[in-house]
C-alpha cells in the first residue's frame, strides 16, 4: 500500500487479468481510497520504477509518464480502465516491456504534509507480445 491518507490506511493498487498485448484483459483497481461520489482518481503509467518524495506519499514511476485517465472514487475504490475507456495496453501505447502503473487521489484534509493529494503503491506490469 502507499502511504496512510486521511483513513489511516494507505490507499492500495492491484492488477489482475492478461497483460497481453494481443488479448489484453488487465483491470487495475486501486483501494482503500479516500473520497467517494464526485472525487476522482488518476491512473498514471510510467516507464521506470522509482521512489521520489511526492505530496503526502511517494511517486513509485518515472521516465515517461502517461495520464491513462480519471474513474470515480466509489466506496473507497477506482477501477481502471472504465467501462468506455480503451484497453491499458492502447491507452498507454505500450508496445511491449516493462510499464508501472500508479493511482493518484485526493486526501482533501492535510495528513502528514500540506499537500491535498496521496498516491498507492506502485505496480510494475510485464507486457507480453
Amino acid at each position: 500500500a502507499g502511504c496512510a491518507n486521511t483513513l489511516v490506511l494507505g490507499g492500495s493498487l492491484a492488477g489482475a487479468g492478461n497483460a497481453s498485448l494481443a488479448a489484453d484483459t488487465l483491470v487495475i483497481t486501486a483501494g482503500d481510497l479516500t473520497g467517494s461520489g464526485v472525487t476522482s482518481a488518476l491512473l498514471l503509467q510510467g516507464s521506470r520504477i522509482a521512489q521520489i518524495p511526492f505530496n503526502d506519499g511517494h511517486l513509485c514511476l518515472n521516465g515517461t509518464l502517461v495520464r491513462l485517465g480519471f474513474e470515480p472514487v466509489v466506496g473507497g475504490i477506482a477501477t481502471f480502465p472504465g467501462p468506455s475507456d480503451p484497453s491499458l495496453s492502447v491507452g498507454g501505447g505500450v508496445g511491449g516491456g516493462v510499464r508501472t502503473y500508479q493511482v493518484q487521489y485526493r486526501n482533501a484534509v492535510v495528513f502528514c504534509t500540506s499537500a491535498t493529494v496521496n498516491q498507492t503503491n506502485g505496480v510494475a506490469v510485464i507486457w507480453a507480445p
